[in-house]
């Protein structure tokens, strides 16, 4: 059964595979070889080997749900610039609500709000958030925790110059990141899809109270 690891991780992984590769002699670094296969459901497998030295090995990485999972997990931060940095980010957040007419999140700025994916969301959803202000703020919270789950490994890969590897043997660091994107971008659909799923449930939810103290930097979603 092949190990199951988190998007993350596998980052980690394979840039250390890279930089072992780059740290031995020229003459054997054709016996560092790795592999991309994209898989059913949007996952990938990594597998990597070194000739004579180390048998073959394979992970999976990119699984919807563990990757969400952790996304949830992380802590809040505003590297994403959605908020506005001038105050303290619970403060920003609160600050955050959709307006219907305008189909459009007041408290994010004009130049963000292509990154936050509300064509992703349906009119009923969105109805809902007009209502609801607790419910945009939450939308937030998963777009910010989102960027950041997948902009430092991005900006990791980015620091190896992966664009210089095309055409060459070890073009494979080069699919590796292009295979993140499209993790990214598949994680998003199904972050939308939950929460539009959670969001159509039957259930009551209480009309936004501004007065609490509610800290949604600390909600799991």
């Amino acid at each position: 059964m092949m190990n199951l690891i988190n998007t993350e991780s596998a980052v980690k992984k394979v840039i250390a595979f890279y930089q072992l590769k780059q740290m031995a002699h020229p003459v054997y670094q054709n016996k560092f070889q790795a592999f991309i296969r994209p898989k059913k459901d949007g996952v990938y497998t990594f597998s990597f080997l070194i000739q004579d030295a180390i048998d073959e090995d394979t992970f999976v990485y990119g699984n919807t749900e563990k990757d969400i999972s952790d996304i949830k997990e992380r802590e809040l931060t505003n590297d994403s610039d959605l908020l506005d940095k001038n105050i303290p980010i619970n403060c920003a957040l609160n600050k955050v609500s959709y307006d219907n007419k305008l189909n459009k999140l007041e408290g994010i700025s004009p130049a963000n709000q292509k990154k936050i994916f509300l064509h992703l969301l349906d009119g009923k959803v969105k109805q809902k958030m007009a209502v609801y202000q607790s419910l945009a703020q939450k939308w937030i919270l998963l777009q910010m925790k989102c960027f950041d789950y997948y902009h430092r490994p991005l900006c990791l890969l980015d620091a190896i110059h992966i664009t210089s590897t095309t055409g060459a043997e070890n073009e494979w660091i080069y699919d590796f990141a292009e295979s993140i994107n499209n993790i990214k971008i598949n994680m998003q659909k199904a972050i939308a899809e939950e929460f539009s799923n959670e969001i159509n449930k039957p259930v009551y939810l209480k009309p936004y109270d501004s007065h609490s103290q509610f800290d949604l930097s600390k909600t799991h979603i």
